[in-house]
């Protein structure tokens, strides 16, 4: 998961930090008869590329305040994918081999199915449904809807390193899951449900560690400190006192 540079550079330019930022982008959207619902995180998930793509309304708050058009703030839209193709229907191979005598032979072998496959377009698929998530926090807050669907994502994720995959694709499902836990843990704490807050920012911590995600890691390391309170990661993985994260990073 990559920073949103130019936002953060253009923050700088001109000497915002980030609850000055939110407080330009809510002025504008209640100018506009609109509700400031941006706080400290939305513009958070800006930064670190949580978010992609703003809201409409808070995109065009962001172009009013800049001069800037969304894209030149660094912000990307997402990009339409094609539907999968179906998997064939299992059928008999037929391998045909040459004689010496060249008679050809039909040699029936029945196909046996390989085991469901996990890939690149279902870690794509499942952070589409991260971004939706976030686009519904930025403009309504945490809630207990948002909390069930963030762990439902999480728990998808999970569920399909019950199937075959490559390493790489194991540890970006763990990324995945742990952004989506992460998510849910801010729900939970804008609910004023703490202690669940932190229970589930452990876990979103020792998910991050099982994908070698130093980035999502970091960002949960964050989330803690500014929960302001410790919080023990799950399976037997310390909390602040191990000293921060320290895994490779994988992209996401």
């Amino acid at each position: 998961m990559e920073g949103n540079e130019r936002l953060d550079s253009a923050m700088q330019e001109r000497g915002l930090k980030q609850h000055e930022l939110a407080d330009a982008v809510n002025t504008h959207l209640i100018d506009k008869g609109h509700e400031g619902t941006v706080g400290d995180r939305t513009v958070r998930n800006w930064l670190t590329g949580r978010t992609r793509w703003p809201h409409p309304r808070q995109r065009e708050a962001l172009e009013a305040v800049f001069g800037r058009t969304a894209e030149e703030l660094g912000f990307r839209p997402p990009t339409r994918r094609r539907p999968s193709t179906p998997p064939e229907d299992p059928v008999d191979r037929r391998n045909f081999l040459t004689g010496a005598g060249g008679t050809t032979v039909a040699v029936v072998a029945p196909f046996l199915g390989a085991p469901p496959q996990v890939g690149t377009s279902d870690v794509i698929r499942l952070r589409s449904g991260l971004d939706a998530l976030m686009a519904l926090d930025d403009t309504k807050g945490g809630h207990e809807g948002l909390e069930k669907a963030a762990l439902a994502g999480a728990a998808e994720a999970l569920e399909k390193q019950k199937l075959g995959a490559t390493q790489r694709i194991r540890r970006r499902l763990f990324s995945v899951a742990a952004d989506y836990t992460a998510t849910a843990a801010w729900s939970a704490l804008d609910a004023h449900g703490g202690d669940r807050a932190h229970a589930l920012l452990g876990r979103a911590l020792y998910l991050a560690g099982m994908g070698r995600d130093s980035i999502a890691e970091l960002q949960v390391w964050k989330s803690v400190r500014d929960a302001g309170q410790p919080a023990r990661g799950a399976c037997g993985r310390g909390g602040l006192g191990d000293g921060g994260p320290g895994h490779e990073h994988h992209q996401t």
